[in-house]
């Protein structure tokens, strides 16, 4: 590079000139308020430049446009074309190829060319010919540059160090690391058309209204009111489940959440209603306080507590003991399958009361097995399995019978029977002679039942055989 440096020594002092020619030309007459266009504007130094597609962070100058081209310090591009004019040094990391030949003769005719451009005429400010740091205050109409155009027709926009101040900003598209919008400054509000991105947090002190909200976690601390539905939406693979509320931060998590595989709504915790409050299906009350409801008909409670004024409709099992059987309206204790109407079963014995036949009643054993009616635990009646009767009891008691007593016959005084009958081991009997047959004892007595004058009362047995000796008695008179 030593082979081209004093050449461009030559090229950057040509520049320089050229610089120096046009400051001295811009140092005009003094210029009148609101009489300047922004086409007269050259060069010059404004503060805090920023355009739609520049924006100056410098400290000092670091970038000069030109009609020729670009001058700055430094450039960090991954490729330069066309022509390139360095002020300074020149790092190459590959080849350069430069062309000096006729440098002097360019120089020269680029200042002829400049001056002639500008074509001064020193009773109006030529265009380009006014450096940005003579303008001071007023208003600038028509205003116009790359990236600015000014339209308004009056003061829309207003620029201090607080910030900027603007009725309504209309954009595509504002990227900041740190929007602000007090209320001091924001008095219509912020209208964005389309989306709006917000990279880390967003602080809100007012109110935010907005039509439908897609978030995956809010959390507050005050009150959230609506008037709609609060809706959840599925997740990414289609499902429900999980959906609801959760409150953190002391001990376990408290759920109250949406199980779509049962569609059931699932809680951790009790849910405590108010006094006087019912769970209720399709406006139905089927729980309260202190009852079930009406339309409650069937139930697997396994422990209750004292029941008053029980009802019950269809079969009916207690302890796998007691059963009633709703289609033949039996009712067991002990046996699933009643032999009547109501009965009382055990291993050995079967007792029943039943009432189905229109005609009759019946009570007693259903199986073979003694029946005992007891009182004091003592039996006053006994009634074998084969059909014996036995009433009373060893004990010293009385029986009455009240009314005809009638044995194998139909009764038409106090006792009537159908046979013989016995008093204190001696038996009685009517025939129309004394016995032929049979064995007798002596005092048994045979009335006669076919009795006649001078005829007999009957016979009675003077000595026990078979059928032992017989006497007449009780002569009867003419």
């Amino acid at each position: 590079m030593d082979q081209y440096r004093s050449e461009l020594d030559k090229l950057k002092d040509g520049l320089g000139a050229i610089d120096g020619l046009v400051e001295a030309i811009s140092q005009g007459p003094k210029i009148k308020a609101n009489s300047i266009s922004g086409d007269a504007i050259l060069g010059g130094k404004i503060s805090k430049f920023e355009s739609e597609g520049v924006k100056d962070l410098a400290d000092r100058t670091a970038l000069t446009i030109r009609n020729e081209g670009i001058y700055t310090d430094a450039i960090h591009a991954p490729a330069i074309n066309g022509n390139v004019v360095l002020n300074g040094n020149l790092k190459v990391t590959g080849d350069v190829d430069i062309d000096l030949s006729d440098l002097e003769n360019r120089i020269n005719n680029s200042v002829d060319a400049k001056i002639s451009e500008l074509n001064i005429d020193y009773n109006q400010i030529p265009d380009r010919a006014l450096s940005g740091n003579l303008i001071m205050g007023g208003v600038i109409r028509g205003f116009e540059s790359a990236g600015i155009k000014d339209d308004a027709k009056r003061t829309k926009l207003v620029i201090t160090d607080a910030g900027i101040l603007t009725d309504a900003v209309k954009t595509k598209r504002i990227v900041s690391d740190d929007l602000q919008l007090p209320k001091t400054t924001v008095t219509e509000g912020l209208q964005v058309n389309k989306n709006v991105v917000v990279d880390e947090n967003l602080f809100v002190t007012g109110e935010i209204t907005a039509t439908k909200i897609h978030t995956e976690e809010l959390v507050a601390d005050t009150r959230m009111e609506r008037s709609s539905p609060l809706v959840f939406y599925p997740k990414e693979n289609g499902s429900l489940t999980g959906s609801g509320l959760n409150w953190a931060g002391v001990g376990s998590t408290k759920q109250f959440i949406f199980r779509q595989e049962s569609e059931t709504f699932w809680s951790s915790e009790n849910i405590d209603l108010y006094t006087d409050r019912t769970y209720k299906i399709e406006g139905i009350e089927v729980l309260s306080k202190k009852t079930l409801g009406s339309s409650v008909k069937e139930s697997k409670l396994q422990t209750v507590g004292v029941l008053r004024n029980l009802r019950t409709t269809g079969s009916l099992s207690i302890d796998d003991f007691v059963f009633y059987n709703p289609v033949s309206n039996r009712l067991g204790i002990g046996v699933e399958e009643p032999s009547g109407s109501f009965a009382v079963a055990s291993v050995y014995n079967n007792f029943i009361v039943d009432v189905e036949d229109p005609d009759m009643t019946k009570m007693g054993n259903f199986t073979a097995g003694k029946l005992d009616i007891i009182t004091d635990n003592v039996a006053r009646i006994s009634i074998a399995d084969a059909g014996n009767i036995i009433i009373g009891s060893d004990a010293n008691t009385d029986t009455v019978v009240k009314g005809k007593l009638g044995i194998n016959v139909t009764p038409d005084c106090d006792i009537t029977s159908a046979g013989p009958i016995k008093f204190q081991n001696k038996k009685m009997a009517s025939a129309d002679d004394w016995p032929r047959t049979g064995h007798w004892n002596k005092g048994d007595i045979v009335w006669n039942d076919n009795p006649k004058p001078t005829g007999w009362v009957g016979w009675i047995c003077t000595r026990t055989g078979n059928p032992g000796e017989w006497k007449q008695f009780g002569q009867i008179s003419k």
